[in-house]
């Protein structure tokens, strides 16, 4: 069984860690909220654990993150009496709610089995793609991502008979995976209707894991580039 840690102190990693393995749990430490969307999207876990330093530093991407993490697995917030070194958990969502021991905690990740979790926290991202609303993509339009996550991605469009609820097959170029890929058009930004890039907010539609995997390669390259 395997627990993902998210704490940046490493005082506070070490205290955890110890009580993890005593609890009978391997774990897999990393100090950011967006380093943990990347691990869990790479490796399958019982549950997560995340100190709460770590959620008041990520405020930006906290939100999303956590919720994308509550939904696939248990997981807990951490706390730490720096006096008595003594750790306050509680649980969160429903798997976990009521944990607030790591015993406990431990107990209920041992009851799923181990998951690997795609976030759709977006990253800006351009990659070239072709836009049509026939699943054959015979006529499309050239076109590119401005953000995407393994969920969905904002397509730049001007197109007028691409509206709201409609569906729409994208295939994105330079991927491995070159087939088209379904998705839902959640919302439209008209051009000239704000003074931002016009397009199309995009929910992907039965996307397989090879598809997922490779956007997930796509960011973490853009995040090596970054650096």
């Amino acid at each position: 069984m395997m627990v993902l840690l998210v704490a940046e102190s490493e005082k506070r990693r070490g205290v955890y860690e110890e009580s993890l393995r005593l609890s009978g749990a391997g774990v897999t430490v990393v100090a950011s909220l967006r380093e943990a969307v990347l691990t869990a999207s790479e490796k399958a876990f019982n549950g997560v654990l995340i100190d709460m330093p770590v959620i008041i530093k990520g405020a930006q991407v906290a939100k999303q993150s956590v919720d994308d993490l509550m939904e696939g697995l248990p997981c807990a917030f951490l706390n730490l009496n720096g006096k008595n070194r003594e750790i306050r958990l509680l649980g969160r969502g429903a798997a976990a709610k009521g944990s607030t021991t790591m015993e406990e905690f431990v107990d209920v990740c041992g009851q799923y089995t181990p998951r690997i979790i795609f976030s759709r926290v977006r990253e800006h991202v351009y990659i070239n793609a072709l836009l049509d609303l026939s699943p054959d993509v015979l006529s499309p339009d050239r076109t590119t991502t401005i953000d995407i996550s393994a969920g969905g991605c904002f397509l730049f469009s001007v197109r007028d008979d691409i509206q709201t609820g409609a569906a729409v097959w994208i295939r994105l170029v330079g991927l491995p995976y070159n087939e088209p890929i379904q998705g839902a058009v959640c919302w439209k930004r008209e051009w000239g209707a704000a003074n931002a890039i016009p397009g199309i907010g995009i929910r992907f539609e039965n996307a397989s894991d090879s598809f997922k995997e490779e956007i997930t390669a796509a960011l973490a390259m853009q995040k090596l580039f970054q650096r």
